[in-house]
């Protein structure tokens, strides 16, 4: 019986890993709140993310066509 006192009490008190366990948590809150913005934007971020795409390629397309002094084919 005292071995099983003992244990528990080593377990209660001891803090090892305590900050690991904090890292994890703040790790999960993230991930749950990237996982809630995302489902609430779904389709707000897809045309967006479109958008932003399109517009990067144009003005890439441009540089390149500018650059080289002929059209891009």
């Amino acid at each position: 019986m005292n071995k099983i006192a003992r244990i528990l009490h080593q377990f209660t008190t001891e803090e090892d890993g305590s900050g690991n366990t904090e890292y994890g948590n703040v790790f999960l809150m993230c991930a749950v709140a990237l996982f809630i913005i995302f489902a609430a934007f779904q389709g707000g971020m897809v045309s967006t993310v479109k958008n932003v795409a399109g517009d990067f390629a144009s003005q890439f397309d441009s540089l390149t066509i500018a650059d080289s002094g002929r059209p891009n084919m």
